[in-house]
């Protein structure tokens, strides 16, 4: 097989993956309405200001139901919006907690929990999301950020906005851009 006959050109559409981060109010929200046809999975009650179309999760069953129903059944959304993952996270937490029938996802020792839902969360990403991309509709993640003060040697201090979330889940989205 020659060179020219592997070598593709041009624009090769495809539905996106995308991370909104900013700080609470700025319009995390009002920009993913703006995708092509949205649904909103409002794990917050934070687009009760939007006229959009949205499913209320309030925990881990209510999100695996909208999942399911959104991907099994006919509709005519285009872009999936969640908002926001770090509420997602307090509810992939529960599920964690609840799966391993302890109280609090601190009381596994030498960090084991957290090592459960940074697993938890790799797997919503990609056994939840990733079908939604192959299927042609566009993922949106709002996610709220916080403000970490960056020192490093021998040069004057600043911040750098990251999403607010535990610090194995933020390197996870992040990959997800």
């Amino acid at each position: 097989m020659s060179l020219t006959d592997l070598v593709q050109s041009g624009t090769k559409p495809r539905a996106q993956r995308i991370v909104i981060f900013g700080p609470n109010g700025i319009g995390k929200s009002t920009l993913g309405a703006e995708f092509p046809d949205p649904i909103f999975l409002d794990c917050e009650d934070g687009t009760t200001h939007l006229a959009v179309n949205r499913i209320l999760i309030n925990d881990y069953a209510s999100l695996a139901q909208a999942l399911s129903s959104l991907r099994t059944q006919e509709h005519s959304y285009r872009t999936l919006v969640i908002d926001t993952i770090d509420r997602l996270e307090l509810l992939l937490r529960g599920k964690v907690c609840q799966d391993l029938r302890i109280g609090s996802i601190e009381s596994k020792p030498y960090g084991k929990g957290f090592t459960f839902l940074f697993e938890e969360f790799d797997r919503f990403l990609t056994k939840q999301l990733d079908p939604f991309i192959a299927d042609g509709v566009h993922v949106v993640v709002c996610a709220h950020s916080s403000i970490k003060k960056v020192q490093l040697p021998g040069l004057e201090g600043f911040d750098r906005f990251e999403l607010k979330n535990s610090s194995s889940l933020c390197r996870t989205a992040q990959g997800m851009v």
